[in-house]
């Protein structure tokens, strides 16, 4: 048996189909009635089920048409449609001669049943008098009356539809957006037809500038990674969709992470005519990634130092050992020989050897953490002071050694020998580093740590610390080399002039103090330490530092501007001075930044800048904005501290500084100092 199935809808033609030839009907397919009765003019069909909305031919003109031809009019129709469900509808259809009128959706055996119903009554159907011809033009009022209230009902269940589905779309945080393909071979320049009020959130760009401009969307993709996403959107059409993880720069220069989720939209014929996709805004993501491969690098960087520490003091345990009975022997030795023997000269190159393998296996008992701290309360600015002249000696007389210390420092437990013993051991690398002269300077401060911090700069847990700051004005050094200064036995130094182990027992020492180390520099700018010791408080020390706290002012409405080539710096900085009341302003260049202020000459309070910065640094552009604008306050930012910049291009003492990494809280609470300072 042979049915003709007549739908629009392709996935009902498919289903259909598929439930009837799984119980051995024979089918043909139709996408409307004019095809159908193309079909049926040159098919024997033995029924038709068809829907009733179509183009150009519907179902009930279909069955009309059926029921007025001497050659189908015995053919069994039955309506099988989602368009209504309405009682009149179904006397209408019953009334120009159809057999059924099954609403959808059916279960599949109850759909069969009524197949079957339908087959058996027309097979007795010859017994009985075949049913007269339709007049067309008695019954054409009522068609069109019918077919007028089922498209009024089909319109309010669209405009309902479509009400809560701009309500959802306008709810959803991911960009929801379809485009039509203009250009196959290159899909990126694809026409916007729909957007939702997200793409607005994540591109800061309003909607009308996509509809506008069907070339922004690129446009608006990070130069660094523009080539790879227009090769994946022209390599989209073979796989029918891809996804795709950028950078975009917003305008305010802020760059964001985006995940694209695109798939292909297809015609009749499956010719690509379009495209559909999710933009999912994945910033966070993507910075809780970069924070956690950091935490994991330094977990691998620590079991990796604890490791080589227990090889380093089961070795030195037994090569001490040895030493001993070497150095004793060459000792006794040396002291039974006449003070004229030759002999004896070369047992004291012996003997000496021995003494500096000595104090090489006490360096690696220091760094396999066997040397037990003397934990006790210290003040780093009496360990400072105590050492000062070892320092200078050390530094000779090509080198300034300038010391500022905190005037109220707070307290650290550890063992100030080994606090010393880092001082030295950092002081002695700057000196390697500054082999024509220059200048050491030591600071230390009182900082606080958020978790905004922590997380930004990768250090200890929040919390209250005492910073050590060691500065030079030597050679730098280059990202690689930042990645090994803790390794055991690395040295920048020429062979033979060095263990290696001196910043790998700094590392030991701050960390059994249960501190830790951040390093900032560049080739031919100099190096920072900083090391953060846990502040240890008396009681009365918790009660004044809380009262401190709760007297520092650290909002405003002045305005600022931001300016430094990072763009995690400035989004971060911008966000937390307009949390505390300021209007911002960022730039991310010198050139940025005095368009800017000429822009906002009239309003502009006060700039922030970063001291090294391409094409133009933080202290000529700090000139350039005291020549035109005397009045508005400066505030540079460095990982290196004030006195090492001193004649620097124009930096001089006059000139307000923060040092990288500083809190957030440092932060408002030193733009509140600048600002209200005379």
């Amino acid at each position: 048996m042979r049915i003709m199935i007549v739908d629009v809808k392709k996935e009902n033609l498919y289903l259909l189909q598929s439930l009837l030839q799984r119980k051995n009907f024979d089918t043909i397919t139709a996408e409307n009635g004019k095809v159908a009765i193309e079909k049926l003019n040159t098919n024997k069909c033995d029924m038709i089920i068809a829907e009733i909305l179509m183009p150009i031919m519907d179902g009930f003109q279909l069955c009309i048409k059926c029921k007025n031809d001497n050659s189908m009019k015995m053919i069994p129709f039955i309506f099988y449609t989602d368009t209504s469900a309405e009682k009149e509808d179904e006397e209408f259809a019953l009334s120009i001669g159809a057999d059924r009128f099954i609403p959808k959706p059916t279960e599949p055996e109850e759909l069969i049943g009524i197949i079957m119903d339908v087959m058996k009554k027309h097979k007795e159907r010859p017994k009985q008098k075949s049913p007269g011809p339709i007049h067309y033009p008695e019954i054409y009022q009522q068609y069109s009356e019918q077919l007028k209230k089922i498209l009024e009902r089909k319109m309010m269940e669209l405009e309902g539809s479509e009400g809560r589905l701009k309500t959802l779309l306008a709810s959803v945080e991911d960009a929801i957006w379809t485009a039509k393909l203009s250009n196959t071979e290159n899909p990126s320049r694809g026409e916007f037809i729909y957007l939702n009020s997200a793409i607005e959130n994540i591109y800061g760009r309003p909607i009308q500038d996509f509809l506008n401009n069907p070339s922004l969307w690129l446009e608006v993709v990070h130069p660094d990674d523009r080539e790879r996403v227009e090769q994946s959107t022209k390599t989209m059409l073979e796989h029918d969709g891809k996804n795709i993880k950028y950078r975009i720069i917003r305008p305010n220069g802020e760059i964001r992470w985006v995940h694209d989720r695109i798939n292909i939209i297809f015609d009749n014929n499956g010719e690509p005519i379009g495209m559909g996709g999710i933009s999912t805004d994945i910033t966070e993501q993507k910075r809780a990634e970069e924070s956690l491969a950091q935490a994991e690098k330094k977990l691998r960087q620590s079991q990796k130092m604890e490791a080589v520490g227990r090889l380093a003091s089961g070795i030195t345990h037994d090569f001490n050992n040895m030493l001993l009975v070497i150095n004793g022997y060459a000792q006794v030795i040396i002291d039974s020989l006449d003070p004229n023997d030759l002999m004896r000269a070369d047992v004291m190159e012996i003997y000496k050897a021995g003494q500096r393998s000595a104090e090489l296996t006490k360096q690696l008992l220091s760094f396999g953490r066997d040397q037990v701290l003397v934990s006790e309360m210290i003040d780093i600015n009496k360990v400072v002071s105590d050492i000062e002249p070892i320092i200078r000696r050390l530094m000779g007389e090509d080198i300034s050694f300038i010391f500022n210390p905190c005037a109220d420092l707070g307290k650290i437990k550890s063992d100030s020998g080994k606090i010393g013993q880092v001082i030295i051991n950092l002081a002695i690398n700057s000196r390697h580093a500054m082999p024509t002269g220059g200048k050491l300077t030591i600071d230390t401060a009182n900082v606080e740590l958020n978790k905004a911090d922590v997380m930004q700069h990768n250090i200890v847990p929040a919390g209250e610390y005492v910073m050590l700051s060691i500065t030079d004005t030597g050679c730098g050094m280059d990202a690689m080399t930042l990645e090994q200064i803790v390794e055991p036995f690395f040295s920048t130094k020429d062979s033979g002039k060095g263990t290696g182990l001196g910043l790998s027992m700094v590392f030991s020492i701050v960390k059994q103090s249960r501190g830790d180390i951040s390093v900032y520099s560049k080739p031919d700018k100099g190096t920072t330490f900083k090391i953060y010791f846990p502040r240890e408080f008396s009681k009365n020390e918790v009660m004044n530092h809380k009262k401190k706290k709760l007297n520092e002012n650290t909002t405003g409405n002045e305005t600022i501007l931001i300016v430094d080539d990072d763009n995690g710096v400035r989004k971060l900085t911008k966000r937390v001075l307009e949390t505390a009341g300021y209007t911002v302003h960022v730039a991310a260049n010198g050139s940025e930044a005095l368009n800017i202020c000429k822009q906002y000459a009239n309003s502009l309070q006060l700039v922030i800048t970063d001291v090294i910065m391409p094409e133009m640094s933080g202290c000529k552009l700090a000139k350039h904005i005291s020549e035109f604008l005397p009045n508005v306050k400066l505030l540079l930012t460095s990982g290196h501290n004030k006195s090492a910049l001193v004649n620097n291009d124009v930096f001089n003492n006059n000139v307000n500084l923060i040092t990288k990494p500083f809190s957030l809280k440092e932060l408002t609470i030193k733009v509140r100092e600048v600002l209200d300072a005379e």
